[in-house]
């Protein structure tokens, strides 16, 4: 079961873009480790999901309206 999607989510700070076109699915049961250079976006991709960052394009979709992220 899907719990959370996002779709072509872009984020920048400013003018300078840190995330651009992700896209995600995590479903129930999933053990995600988010890997990557420094700089990479792997701090901004969290915040997004925990809904800390707006993302400038793209949607961020919770399939479950009780859902708690830790």
């Amino acid at each position: 079961m899907e719990l959370i999607k996002l779709s072509s989510i872009s984020v920048a700070y400013d003018t300078k873009e840190v995330l651009c076109d992700a896209n995600l699915s995590i479903c129930s049961g999933d053990f995600i480790g988010i890997i990557g250079p420094n700089g990479g976006g792997k701090t901004t991709l969290v915040k997004t999901i925990l809904t800390l960052v707006k993302p400038s394009t793209g949607e961020v979709k919770y399939c479950k309206d009780d859902l708690k992220i830790g």
